[in-house]
């Protein structure tokens, strides 16, 4: 379970690096249904993601941002790469080992096929290249399921 004493003491080390510092805690819970429990714990305003395959026995469900990455044009996969990339550079991760795929922290979103984006209404909100970082997340394989919280933490700019 992730407790206030695991996530309290991932926070307090990060803190104390003195520097922008991914801190992600993990742990084992039981959720029958993480898109639903997502979808009844968000706001209005939270960003949020479900994806399930049934036939996989497999959900993923996050909500809220810890960092998004964003791009647009043909480097837009390399651009969000790097993001992510430089996020997850000496994280702190306090988890269980042997996560399935989709627990522990994930970017959640996707790209475009057009480097500039969809002409439509329906997808234009979203950029050509968009993924983000749950601040919360629950991922179910099987029988398993795992909580993640994610938070930044540091100074307050990012320095690219």
């Amino acid at each position: 379970m992730v407790t206030s004493e695991s996530l309290r003491g991932a926070l307090e080390r990060g803190i104390a690096r003195g520097r922008r510092t991914l801190v992600s805690v993990t742990a084992a819970v039981d959720v029958a249904d993480p898109c639903a429990t997502i979808f009844a714990s968000r706001l209005a305003s939270d960003r949020w993601f479900c994806w399930e395959q049934p036939d996989r026995d497999f959900a993923l469900a996050g909500m809220g941002v810890a960092r998004e990455a964003a791009s647009r044009g043909a480097r837009r996969f390399a651009e969000v790469a790097r993001t992510a990339g430089e996020t997850g550079r000496d994280a702190i991760l306090d988890q269980p080992r042997g996560l399935p795929a989709g627990a522990g922290p994930v970017w959640l979103g996707g790209f475009s096929f057009d480097p500039e984006g969809g002409g439509s209404a329906t997808w234009s909100s979203f950029e050509p290249g968009s993924l983000f970082l749950p601040e919360v997340s629950i991922c179910r394989r099987g029988e398993d399921c795992f909580l993640t919280v994610n938070a930044l933490v540091g100074p307050l700019l990012w320095v690219k």
